[in-house]
């Protein structure tokens, strides 16, 4: 039963990966998701499904680093050697879990996305600058608080993520609320005309998504954004657009910006809090591979099935 020394660093702060790194693949991300928004009405199944596939990577990292530190906690509160210790650091299904909700998320907001209008997009330009410089802000602060690296990063991504989110969230209500024009005729115009868009949509999981989308879009425009008025509803509105989409987008930012030490510490055995995680040995990279290879398969499989079952149907949207 394998167990990492109980060595760790008590002042020594977090090796980010470099800034511009981090800057050029969150902004690779928006664009690589900004064009699978654009061609997303176009998509065949398959293509949607390797698009979800592409996009939801930082997010899964993001996810597995967070459940890691997590099973790291958890792990050191029982004896080295004892039968708990190996049990707590075991992570399959919490990987299996995670992969599957970064899927899933990733689905919606990229569905979500073929909705957005100049305000979302704008926002999501500049998440890239904006989470770089929350983290920065938040992580010189209190980074050396933390027992090890990889705690640091889990508490400063969450504090990161809550800010970035709540402040995109705030911008985002704002503008439409100094924007606002009065509806334009009923919620179920307003879907039958946004439905006319995909009509001719060659995926039929793309276009009941799509479908069930424009209800939320058609409810939201349709909302009195006049301050003061509907009040509620422009609260709840948000968790409907803005929340979802750039708490992902924070989630991805993430991801993509964990420095190889960190990635490290999610692939590798056993579990560490060592400020430097010993490198990922060649069965240990074939295990990976042989797993990521198997679930790509399956998610595939999955996907060209859903089409078959709702494909040839009537959408009920």
């Amino acid at each position: 039963m394998r167990q990492e020394p109980e060595t760790r660093s008590h002042s020594a702060a977090p090796q980010h990966a470099p800034w511009w790194r981090s800057l050029g693949l969150g902004c690779a991300f928006v664009a690589v998701f900004a064009l699978a928004s654009h061609r997303a009405i176009g998509m065949t199944t398959l293509e949607f499904g390797l698009f979800v596939l592409l996009l939801s990577l930082p997010a899964m990292a993001a996810l597995w680093h967070q459940s890691t530190v997590k099973h790291l906690v958890h792990m050191h509160q029982f004896a080295s050697g004892s039968g708990l210790r190996w049990l707590a650091s075991r992570r399959l299904v919490s990987v299996l879990l995670c992969a599957i909700f970064a899927l899933l998320l990733t689905g919606v907001v990229l569905v979500q996305s073929v909705l957005f209008g100049p305000i979302e997009w704008v926002l999501f330009a500049i998440a890239p600058v904006l989470y770089l410089g929350t983290r920065n802000l938040i992580g010189h602060r209190v980074e050396r608080q933390f027992a090890g690296p990889a705690y640091a990063f889990r508490w400063v991504f969450r504090a990161t993520q809550l800010l970035v989110t709540v402040l995109l969230a705030v911008f985002w209500l704002g503008a439409h609320i100094a924007m606002a024009e009065p509806a334009a005729g009923t919620v179920t115009d307003a879907v039958f005309d946004l439905q006319q868009r995909w009509a001719s949509s060659p995926s039929g999981l793309v276009k009941w998504s799509l479908d069930a989308s424009a209800w939320v879009q058609a409810t939201v425009n349709a909302l009195d954004w006049t301050p003061g008025k509907s009040f509620w509803w422009l609260l709840a509105s948000l968790f409907f657009m803005p929340v979802i989409a750039f708490g992902y987008v924070s989630l991805t930012l993430f991801g993509s910006s964990l420095p190889a030490s960190e990635m490290r510490r999610i692939v590798g055995e056993p579990l560490t809090v060592a400020d430097a995680p010993p490198p990922v040995g060649p069965v240990r990279a074939a295990i990976w591979a042989a797993v990521a290879t198997v679930g790509v398969v399956i998610f595939l499989q999955l996907v060209g099935v859903a089409e078959g079952l709702i494909g040839s149907r009537q959408s009920p949207f």
